[in-house]
């Protein structure tokens, strides 16, 4: 692939998005294992604690990488980003937590639940929170 090809590609929302989403995944690893193997926390604390962690930095990356977002309307973009992740970190703390009642290894459960909510949450981000506003214009109110 040409220099040229692999700047285009990275150009595209959603790879940036997945390209995130990876790095994120990666970092909650290593998040959950030191809340749990290293602080010793219960998985419970510490798949929440992990969760919690990387929504809050995953919003800034996504919001300047991925959509090059300025300042205007972070606020409003975070709330909405927020929001989204609630249902979505909730169903897959309790999936990572009902993974390890049954015998998955906390790690291994924890990127099962991840793949449930992954589509989700990319459709809440595309079609809500970064959805591109219509702008009202004067002469629409005459349409």
């Amino acid at each position: 692939m040409k220099k040229h090809d692999l700047l285009k590609v990275l150009r595209r929302q959603d790879i940036r998005w997945w390209l995130i989403g990876m790095a994120f995944l990666g970092m909650g690893l290593g998040a959950t294992y030191l809340f749990v193997d290293v602080l010793g926390l219960p998985v419970v604390w510490g798949t929440l604690f992990s969760l919690l962690l990387g929504a809050i930095f995953r919003f800034f990356a996504i919001d300047k990488w991925v959509f090059q977002k300025k300042s205007d309307g972070t606020t409003l973009r975070f709330i909405k980003y927020q929001i989204s992740h609630a249902a979505s970190y909730a169903v897959g703390w309790v999936l990572i937590n009902l993974f390890v009642i049954v015998g998955i290894h906390y790690l291994q459960a924890t990127i099962l639940a991840t793949a449930v909510t992954t589509l989700v949450t990319m459709a809440s981000h595309f079609q809500w929170v970064w959805k591109p506003q219509k702008r009202w214009v004067e002469s629409d109110r005459y349409l």
